[in-house]
């Protein structure tokens, strides 16, 4: 009995030693339409999802498609923010943008919306903020202002792991259906995507490790029984 607790212990340890990273896969995204962050993505075939860009350096087209990487941000949960994930977004970049793409609601104005996506461009520029809405005199300044708001309150803010397991975060990897030759060769985005209620693969394998010890606990429990009688 000893030595099948043994294997399971073994067993779950591996799991545990594998790279969060591993648990990364390959997507195909298309942009269906947008004409202001979120935008509406065909993601694998499914076309309801909406993300929101994180570079306001890159350029995408309705119609242009690519392969990415995915990255659940739950899984960096409790690393150091300062770990580095993919493409120079680190774990605190990405949990500010979570509560960031987490604002967009039905009760926000658009030109609320928009303050929140220059936030989340502002995060991967080291939190130098950035305004598309006004470019000068008072209407700058309160830009500005509303804009530096949303990156403390983002920056403030500690979810939890289940809170930042609902947020996937899209890397390119390959790409060419409609280059933009004006921007970095054709390079597309980098995108967050918000789903409630999403549990990644990293946690389901926690949950299911969880189970099989305790199962392997009862097992010994119930043999020590069995001898003791």
């Amino acid at each position: 009995m000893k030595s099948k607790i043994s294997v399971v212990a073994l067993f779950l340890l591996a799991i545990f030693l594998i790279p969060r990273a591993s648990f990364a896969t390959t997507v195909t995204l298309k942009l269906l339409s947008g004409s202001g962050s979120p935008y509406q993505f065909d993601v694998n075939g499914v076309g309801t999802t909406l993300l929101s860009c994180l570079n306001d350096g890159l350029d995408v087209n309705n119609g242009e498609s690519w392969t990415a990487t995915e990255y659940n941000v739950g899984a960096y949960f409790g690393d150091s923010k300062s770990t580095v994930v993919a493409d120079g977004f680190t774990v605190g970049d990405l949990e500010a943008d979570s509560y960031l793409m987490a604002q967009y609601t039905s009760n926000l104005t658009s030109t609320q919306n928009q303050e929140v996506q220059d936030a989340i461009w502002s995060i991967l520029d080291g939190h130098d903020v950035y305004t598309g809405l006004a470019t000068s005199g008072s209407s700058q300044t309160t830009e500005d202002n509303a804009v530096k708001n949303y990156i403390s309150t983002a920056d403030a803010y500690n979810g939890t792991s289940a809170f930042y397991s609902e947020f996937t975060f899209y890397v390119p990897v390959t790409w060419g259906t409609y280059q933009d030759d004006d921007q970095s060769g054709g390079m597309p985005q980098q995108f967050m995507g918000y789903t409630p209620g999403l549990t990644p693969e990293p946690s389901s394998l926690v949950l299911l490790g969880t189970g099989i010890i305790g199962l392997a606990g009862a097992m010994r429990l119930r043999m020590k029984a069995l001898k003791s009688a």
